[in-house]
């Protein structure tokens, strides 16, 4: 008769919680309703009281338009070499440059401390889909203000250990890892300070590992940014229900990123 009376313990056990989960729920419910239909309710978006850290991005320096996330497509429809791009033009545009033979991608933002504390943004850049080994030969170069590097991936030695050389382009800097590019950090970045950002991505003519066999091919890289103190779960914008005097605050967005998707083929095919 054990087992009898254990089963029945259980069965009696279940019945009490869903009732009482039941019951849970009805309340939670009505108090909702109360709150939702009774009395002056808002809801509003923006910083919360008790954590007033947050990045934003925009293609234009105004922000007239900020999000936290930005993607961008470009074909492009031939090899270059570092000396076909036109440094001063890109430096002088806002947004996408277009090059009128469409060589290479080009395109810039801003990032914003829309906080009110001084913060540190952590950022990196990583690539995310490739398509033919055209990271083989991509280069890379990432403005930040009047700052500006060049990243590629590993060079490798020929029969005899030599280091390819390249004409007239500045020392590029190698991938960290095979999908890691960068990594960096602004220090001290305070509220309402905007930084400018470029990225140029192009297939280097010069690099040794230049297939010219490969007809078509594609990349995916990201650009992620991050106030110090959040992750990927992490957030920096929220949600406030209002009822009189009353907030309740949700998180409701995250990291800012830009994605870059370079489509390289025959332009008829594009």
């Amino acid at each position: 008769m054990e087992p009898f009376k254990d089963n029945h313990q259980k069965i009696t056990d279940h019945l009490f919680l869903g009732v009482f989960l039941i019951l849970l729920s009805i309340s939670i419910g009505s108090i909702l309703y109360a709150r939702l239909y009774t009395g002056n309710f808002t809801m509003t978006v923006g910083p919360s009281p008790a954590s007033m850290r947050g990045i934003e991005i925009s293609e234009s320096v105004t922000f007239d338009s900020s999000t936290s996330r930005l993607t961008i497509d470009s074909y492009i429809y031939s090899e270059v070499t570092y000396n076909d791009i036109i440094l001063d033009d890109i430096q002088n545009s806002e947004g996408y440059y277009i090059d009128p033979n469409n060589k290479y991608m080009s395109y810039s933002f801003y990032l914003k401390n829309s906080g009110a504390d001084t913060i540190d943004v952590r950022y990196y850049m990583k690539i995310t889909s490739v398509f033919n080994h055209i990271d083989d030969f991509i280069r890379i170069i990432v403005i930040e203000d009047d700052e500006s590097q060049m990243y590629q991936k590993i060079d490798q030695a020929d029969e005899f250990n030599n280091q390819p050389t390249y004409e007239q382009m500045p020392t590029g800097i190698d991938f960290l890892t095979q999908n890691i590019v960068f990594r960096a950090e602004i220090d001290n970045l305070r509220p309402g300070e905007i930084k400018f950002f470029r990225v140029i991505i192009w297939l280097e003519q010069q690099d040794p590992d230049f297939d010219e066999s490969v007809q078509s091919g594609m990349i995916e890289v990201q650009l992620a940014f991050s106030a110090d103190g959040f992750n990927q779960a992490g957030s920096n914008h929220f949600l406030a229900l209002s009822n009189d005097d009353e907030n309740l605050w949700f998180q409701l967005s995250s990291i800012c990123n830009v994605n870059f998707k370079v489509y390289y083929g025959d332009e008829d095919q594009s």
